[in-house]
């Protein structure tokens, strides 16, 4: 009896096609899912950084003794407006527009806007509403994609405010900070 050891040169050839295939198959697929991810990566990195750059812009005109924060929400008295340019009064004073808060709930960060009786109320501005009340108002997601988001008070003015964005097996953190200017 006639024992075969080894393949035929027919069957060395059938495998080295397949591979061949397969490795052209994952040769043209692997870049373009890497750049898909790293375009989702860099969308939402975009989006993250506008979001804590108009956050610090806004805590930077905030009124100092209404910022209140945790973990993973800040609000505070604002002098931005929801839409337009800071206003000020006939001695150049910040009119107080509303309360805004900044909140996350994992993968988003949301803005939230509460905005005065009266849009041009100087530094009386009464009670301190509660987060659910400055949620009640209108609400924006400023971004998506967050996977982790801090806010730190270093000192009596001044917030570490981190994020970390992911997508896919990648990543990218932000770090900024700011406090009232008031």
């Amino acid at each position: 009896m006639l024992v075969r050891r080894g393949m035929s040169l027919v069957e060395v050839m059938v495998y080295c096609l397949l591979l061949a295939l397969f490795s052209a198959i994952a040769f043209v697929s692997l870049p373009g899912r890497a750049t898909r991810t790293t375009q989702e990566l860099q969308d939402a990195t975009s989006q993250a950084s506008l979001a804590l750059t108009r956050l610090v812009g806004e805590l930077d005109n905030s009124l100092a003794n209404t910022v209140t924060s945790d973990e993973r929400s800040i609000y505070f008295l604002s002098a931005t407006p929801e839409k337009g340019r800071l206003r000020y009064d006939s001695e150049g004073e910040l009119l107080w527009q509303g309360w805004v808060a900044y909140v996350y709930d994992k993968p988003t960060l949301t803005r939230y806007w509460l905005p005065l009786a009266s849009e041009s109320v100087k530094s009386g501005v009464g009670k301190t509403p509660s987060l659910d009340q400055i949620r009640s108002g209108r609400s924006r997601v400023v971004a998506r994609g967050v996977t982790y988001f801090s806010i730190t008070r270093e000192s009596t003015s001044f917030w570490v405010i981190q994020a970390r964005v992911e997508v896919g097996a990648a990543f990218h953190r932000l770090r900024t900070g700011g406090g009232p200017r008031r």
